[in-house]
């Protein structure tokens, strides 16, 4: 009897991987000499591997059922990570990346990122990226196109950074995919991976014709409130704050109060008060109550504090009573609603915290809900939210919102209004009109953010409109020192952030700002 030296493999999961590969007797055998040899499993040859990964790379349109069965064969045998692979390569690892590299046009040292090796041995996405590049460039119909960017997506997200940048592991491996369909430009994959539905809306406005909108926008909203008694509200609130303060009358105690509290600056306290100059004033003069509150005695401050109070709580009803009509106007429904959220990435500690310091479970979901519905859908550029432990902020470029979870409800909507006017470039002219008016067409007329507070924490390029809005902030620009030019605003982010907690509407609402008017009219009527 012939005795052979070649033992038998083991029948363990690697060995049914490699078997189950082989579609032929031929590819078998060769499978049978690059495993095992009168050694076992030698560890030394995987020219089995390269040779199935050669031939997926030379086609244009790779099946699933080929990549499913490479990336089997390649994990069962070479690991999942690279660490693994690398442990498996031993001293044939550079001679193996040395080849990969040659056979894909990926650089060696790409190969050996964790985020590239997962990308063309574990998920094979490397293979399918052809093919969906092919369908974007075909693709006949805005609908087609999208849907094609959103498997892009799907495939390229996991080897970027912030879902926003490619760096050089990445760009290697995406150039010798589809180098020839980018024009050999890598930055047209960007082209790619936009979404239509995610794009802010486009521009229809001039600068000319945004003045006649915001003014229609304007008187809309004026309506509306007129609907809702509000007018009639604010005129109370003055009212109770001018009762409180007769100086007429030697024996009016709150008249006393101002003048035992604030001395010298008594009269000025009092004439803030009567305007409704509940905020901080005008630049320089600082001759708003909040300055007042927090420049003068404790004492006083509480005491002007609680005549504010007793002031605005005429009206704080009315502000959530705009909230509610407005949510109950949209059109948009809960499952509309939860479909916009289940795209957006949110982290769960973010979600988690949010709710704790909330003290309801769901709090966070049902916030996000409701604003959406208050933005009737228009929000398009929102596509992740992330928890923050310091400022909260929202980024244009990165579709985000980063977010501190003890800023409640009132910081969630604030953000979402940046994306209400990042989606609609129509309102960013419409604010720059809002702005304007509030300073008589002046456009240069700003001024440091510093300059309306007492002990001012803001920086030097941190600028706003020189008005008395009940919070500077409102009036706060970027992108320059003119309003014509800023390239986006605070106008609805504070509009969304009073609509969301009414003491703030309300001292907006007497103070005459002219905001909510404008904010609400927007949210009412359709554009």
């Amino acid at each position: 009897m012939l005795k052979t030296t070649l033992k038998a493999p083991k029948t363990d999961k690697k060995t049914k991987v490699i078997i189950g590969m082989c579609n032929s007797v031929d590819e078998l055998s060769a499978a049978i000499l690059s495993f095992w040899d009168r050694e076992g499993v030698s560890g030394s040859s995987y020219s089995f591997i390269l040779d199935r990964l050669s031939a997926l790379s030379l086609k244009t349109s790779v099946s699933e059922s080929d990549i499913t069965a490479f990336t089997n064969l390649a994990s069962a045998v070479l690991g999942k990570t690279f660490t693994a692979a690398k442990k498996e390569l031993g001293y044939g690892k550079s001679i193996f990346l040395t080849k990969a590299g040659e056979i894909t046009r990926v650089h060696p040292l790409a190969i050996e990122n964790q985020k590239i090796w997962r990308f063309m041995f574990v998920t094979g996405d490397f293979f399918r990226l052809r093919s969906v590049a092919s369908e974007w460039k075909n693709a006949k119909t805005p609908e087609e196109r999208d849907s094609a960017a959103l498997r892009m997506r799907e495939i390229l997200y996991p080897i970027m950074v912030d879902n926003i940048k490619f760096k050089f592991p990445a760009i290697s491996a995406v150039m010798s995919r589809i180098g020839d369909l980018l024009n050999d430009q890598m930055f047209n994959i960007f082209q790619m991976l936009r979404v239509g539905t995610e794009e802010p809306a486009s521009q229809t406005l001039t600068s000319e014709s945004a003045s006649d909108a915001y003014q229609q926008r304007k008187t809309t909203g004026a309506d509306f409130l007129r609907s809702m008694s509000v007018p009639g509200r604010i005129e109370e609130a003055k009212a109770e704050i001018a009762n409180m303060l007769d100086s007429k009358n030697p024996e009016s105690l709150e008249w006393i109060n101002v003048r035992n509290l604030f001395g010298e600056r008594a009269e000025a306290v009092r004439t803030a008060l009567l305007s409704g100059k509940f905020g901080f004033g005008s630049p320089g003069e600082q001759d708003g109550c909040a300055n007042f509150i927090n420049s003068g005695p404790s004492h006083g401050a509480e005491w002007l504090k609680d005549v504010i109070q007793t002031s605005i709580k005429k009206v704080i009803p009315q502000v959530e009573l705009i909230r509610e009509e407005l949510l109950n106007a949209t059109e948009i429904n809960d499952s509309q609603a939860e479909e916009w959220i289940s795209g957006i990435k949110i982290s769960r500690a973010l979600i988690s915290e949010y709710d704790i310091y909330s003290g309801a479970d769901g709090s966070f979901l049902r916030d996000l809900k409701a604003v959406f519905k208050l933005a009737r859908g228009r929000i398009r550029t929102l596509k992740n939210i992330d928890i923050l432990r310091g400022r909260s902020f929202a980024n244009i470029q990165k579709k985000q919102i980063a977010l501190n979870p003890r800023g409640g409800k009132r910081a969630l909507w604030h953000e979402v209004g940046h994306h209400f006017e990042f989606s609609n470039p129509d309102y960013l002219l419409m604010a720059r009109a809002y702005l304007a008016e509030r300073t008589n067409g002046e456009n240069a007329a700003v001024a440091s953010l510093n300059r309306f507070y007492r002990n001012g924490v803001y920086g030097d390029k941190e600028v706003a409109i020189a008005d008395h809005l009940s919070s500077p902030y409102i009036g706060k620009i970027y992108g320059g020192y003119h309003i014509d030019t800023a390239t986006f605003t605070e106008v609805f982010s504070s509009g969304f952030e009073y609509l969301a907690q009414p003491n703030s509407g309300a001292i907006s609402l007497v103070n005459s700002d002219g905001l909510i008017e404008f904010v609400t009219g927007v949210l009412k009527e359709g554009h």
